[in-house]
């Protein structure tokens, strides 16, 4: 693997970023106009934003270990990219996506404050994710016409899955557990 301080792009495309480590950045990387790249198998520990992807189309995030940071995954008008089998700890927002048609996959993400915030997010399918002792589980904002699969959010200090404002979603075979909201009431789904 490569140490590297950050990786900066600027209107570049077809990057791949692969077993690289990030460490103590304002961003690790950082992806801008950047469509049909890629960021696998690396490690981020203690950046700001671990991976900043900012109008992405079809990127690939991939197997990677993201460690305490304040923005695990921020993919921002990032369309059709896949998320998939990432490990995020300790990161305020775990996964921060808004972008159409996008598969976020089987990633585990614990003890931060929103382990997905899918934000004005159409068309993409949420499955397979475990989402543990964070505050919020999954929260679903202004999103529609997403599908929620197979999901596990326990241990969620307000709620479970927030759905707000979001319209024609489906959410399917989710198992939501120990979710305490505020005043000890267990509070699995609000929306």
């Amino acid at each position: 693997h490569r140490d590297l301080h950050s990786f900066p792009t600027r209107r570049s495309s077809d990057l791949v970023i692969d077993n690289c480590v990030f460490e103590q950045n304002y961003y690790g990387v950082y992806l801008y106009y950047a469509d049909h790249s890629e960021v696998t198998e690396s490690t981020f520990t203690g950046n700001y934003y671990s991976i900043y992807a900012y109008y992405v189309d079809f990127g690939v995030f991939e197997n990677n270990s993201i460690f305490g940071q304040y923005y695990g995954l921020y993919a921002y008008y990032s369309d059709n990219c896949l998320i998939l089998n990432n490990d995020i700890n300790n990161a305020y927002y775990g996964l921060y996506i808004r972008g159409d048609m996008t598969t976020i996959e089987n990633n585990d993400v614990l003890k931060g404050y929103y382990g997905a915030r899918v934000y004005y997010t159409t068309n993409s399918y949420i499955a397979n994710n475990s989402f543990y002792g964070n505050y919020y589980g999954l929260y679903n904002y202004y999103g529609g016409m997403n599908i929620f699969f197979n999901n596990t959010v326990e241990r969620a200090q307000y709620y479970g899955i927030y759905n707000y404002r979001s319209d024609n979603n489906e959410y399917y075979s989710n198992m939501i557990k120990d979710n305490a909201w505020p005043y000890n009431t267990e509070l699995g789904y609000y929306g």
